[in-house]
């Protein structure tokens, strides 16, 4: 049994590998990564290794690196790009620079379908990716996420707002309902319209039957707006670390 750790942009998600499935054991904002500790203490008599993928870049990517090794006390396996591509075949220039999270959100997404599939991560960036059941990847989008754009526009706000919104055929009734609601609204009908235009390609290329998956921490409020059919699956990531012992 494992430890598994996906560091985003902005949390840190923490999760134990079983037999058949992950477990999400901590969620914690980057601001507070030291609580860590305490949580590895909790399993280190009952883990044998912890894998990691961190998606920080330059002098933030080592320090949290170093930090992590810190508090496990104990070499860390840290997963990346080149580790977890497997059989995708990817179309970028520098494939090291696709992420890791999002090869790792692939792979487990292909173990749950035998064609081909699309994995819509919800996080601090809305990426979406495409790949045939062959291995060939497709799409390749990648747009700011709701907390980003809720951050360009707070000072349209005022402090301490209630920015949440839920999908509805009424009119919201204050600033904050109403901004809320436009940046979902234009976020889902931007990913219903890449989803579309991926899916078009994979039925084009195989014929093939397309299932869609949404994974990340807005997974849930995305597919709520989003006419596209979904699977939703939090953490498909943490379940790719979970695979990635067995070859993926």
């Amino acid at each position: 049994m494992n430890l598994l750790l996906d560091i985003g942009h902005s949390r840190a998600k923490l999760g134990v590998s079983g037999e058949e499935k992950v477990k999400r054991t901590a969620v914690l904002p980057l601001a507070e990564v030291s609580r860590l500790h305490g949580e590895f203490e909790k399993w280190r008599d009952q883990v044998t290794n912890l894998m990691a993928v961190c998606m920080l870049h330059g002098e933030q990517g080592d320090v949290m690196r170093a930090q992590v090794e810190r508090y496990w006390g104990a070499p860390v396996c840290w997963v990346d790009s080149n580790m977890v591509r497997g059989d995708i075949q990817l179309s970028y220039e520098k494939l090291e620079t696709f992420g890791a999270d999002r090869l790792l959100a692939l792979q487990a997404a292909r173990q749950r379908t035998d064609g081909a599939c699309i994995v819509v991560d919800a996080g601090s960036a809305v990426t979406v990716d495409g790949v045939t059941g062959s291995g060939r990847h497709v799409g390749g989008w990648i747009v700011p996420g709701h907390l980003q754009v809720l951050a360009s526009m707070m000072d349209l706000l005022p402090l301490d707002s209630d920015v949440s919104a839920k999908p509805s055929e009424a009119g919201f009734q204050s600033t904050e309902q109403a901004v809320a609601a436009g940046i979902w609204k234009t976020l889902a009908a931007g990913v219903d319209q890449m989803c579309a235009r991926c899916q078009d390609v994979l039925q084009v290329e195989g014929g093939e039957k397309v299932e869609i998956f949404v994974t990340g921490g807005d997974a849930s409020a995305l597919q709520d707006w989003c006419q596209t059919k979904m699977v939703l699956f939090p953490m498909l990531v943490l379940e790719g670390l979970r695979l990635f012992p067995k070859g993926i």
